[in-house]
């Protein structure tokens, strides 16, 4: 006997692949709390990331983000923006020259934008996430 699915059972299919990710999109409001979080922990602004590797990123705002170099350097980057859609794309890619990641030199691209880097914070993450685990 072939199984023939009905309409409601097909709809709860489709809706159940996209149901990951809908729910890993943050909203406008999540994104502002995480940066104000961020924010607090992050230091002076440098001139660089080297041996940059891009580990991990997670938007902020429409022209902020964090970006793990590595999975112990994390960094609060600012692009020069807003860029279309940074918020909600799913893949970025951080120029950089010989692993150095430069303020005002490279940029975070994605679907076809280039958005230059204007601000480099490192970001005490440690402290950051033992704020999260009170």
């Amino acid at each position: 006997m072939r199984f023939k699915p009905n309409f409601p059972t097909l709809a709860f299919l489709v809706v159940s692949m996209f149901m990951p990710a809908i729910a890993q999109a943050d909203t406008p409001e999540t994104m502002a709390r995480n940066l104000e979080r961020f924010e607090r922990y992050a230091g002076p602004p440098v001139e660089e990331m080297r041996n940059f590797r891009l580990y991990r990123w997670r938007p902020l705002g429409d022209r902020e983000l964090a970006i793990w170099a590595n999975p112990g350097d994390v960094y609060l980057v600012r692009i020069d923006g807003p860029c279309d859609g940074f918020d909600f794309v799913n893949t970025i890619h951080v120029t950089s020259s010989h692993r150095v990641v430069s303020r005002d030199f490279d940029a975070v691209e994605f679907q076809n934008q280039h958005c230059p880097i204007v601000s480099i914070q490192p970001v005490d993450y440690k402290a950051l996430q033992r704020e999260s685990d009170d």
